[in-house]
């Protein structure tokens, strides 16, 4: 009778974390062709402003573009990877904590690409496109955490909070991810004890 109960079955596929790694790697992967796609309808958006530019301003606008791919392929990229590190992950106990440190590291490092490209990208317009620049700049999510301005004073404004957010974000998630890695190894020190303990222990007569 039990042979044709599947729940059981799958229960222990489950349990065994390589469906859960194979599912969250699968997530990653379709997020990263998301933000492939995201970045090619706001590279394409951001051209439609050259016709409000100057000469000068377009030949800023063409140097954030390239900058704009390049970091595009950097966040699309790094998700590959780590997705392919967390379907590398060994079966044990511990399931969950691994994906969730490695998922915490990606987060540090896409947001550490985001923001380095925008300090870059910003400073760059900022001193060769002039008043332009926040046009361009204001199309991109959180640009308006890194302030405004234009000239060698709006660039360094651009540089500083740019390279400082990045910074934080990488340095927050990866001791997150650290902070995880330590529950998870306690976690299974802990499995390795009980079993040995177990293995061992002497019954009391």
């Amino acid at each position: 009778m039990n042979r044709y109960l599947f729940v059981p079955r799958v229960l222990e596929f489950v349990a065994a974390g390589r469906s859960l790694r194979t599912g969250i790697a699968w997530v990653l992967r379709i997020g990263a062709a998301g933000v492939a796609l995201f970045a090619a309808i706001t590279w394409i958006g951001l051209w439609a402003l050259a016709q409000y530019f100057e000469a000068q301003a377009v030949l800023g606008l063409i140097v954030f573009q390239a900058l704009f791919v390049v970091t595009t392929y950097a966040i699309v990229h790094t998700v590959l990877v780590r997705a392919t590190d967390i379907t590398r992950l060994p079966d044990g106990e511990v399931v969950i904590l691994p994906m969730v440190g490695l998922c915490c590291r990606l987060l540090g490092e896409c947001l550490a690409w985001f923001f380095s490209a925008l300090a870059a990208g910003g400073a760059l317009l900022a001193l060769i496109a002039g008043p332009a620049a926040g046009m361009a700049m204001n199309q991109l999510p959180f640009s308006t955490l890194l302030g405004s301005g234009v000239g060698l004073v709006g660039a360094l404004l651009y540089l500083i909070s740019g390279i400082a957010l990045g910074f934080a974000s990488l340095l927050f998630f990866y001791w997150l991810a650290e902070s995880t890695s330590l529950v998870g190894a306690i976690a299974r020190n802990t499995d390795i004890l009980r079993k040995a303990v177990e293995r061992y222990a002497v019954p009391i007569p």
